[in-house]
């Protein structure tokens, strides 16, 4: 026969032992929650980042047409891929305007 004290202790002991196991079930669940939350949040964020990047390469791509409905061909040469206004020569417009001569001639 199992004496009152041992039989206090297995109780303890089964109590401890489920306590444990709930408790670090629980931490568990708290710890895959903060791993989801924080996932979705830098989802979020590059969401963001790369929305405002594209928005950032629309207004370049807008003021970059914008210089380039202003460019005279008579006034702009090619440098490479780009196209210089000889008027303002720190204006670039890479690549937009097509009827650019390769090369302006000023006697002309």
């Amino acid at each position: 026969m199992v004496g009152q004290f041992e039989s206090k202790k297995d109780t303890i002991q089964v109590i401890t032992e489920s306590a444990a196991t709930h408790i670090g079930n629980i931490a568990t669940i708290i710890t895959g929650a903060v791993r989801d939350v924080a996932r979705e949040t830098g989802d979020w964020l590059t969401d963001v980042i790369e929305m405002r990047e594209a928005s950032q390469r629309a207004q370049d791509d807008e003021r970059e047409l914008r210089v380039a409905k202003d460019v005279k061909p008579e006034t702009v040469s090619r440098v490479g891929r780009h196209v210089v206004d000889l008027v303002c020569p720190v204006r670039l417009a890479a690549g937009v305007v097509d009827d650019v001569p390769d090369r302006a001639d000023p006697a002309e």
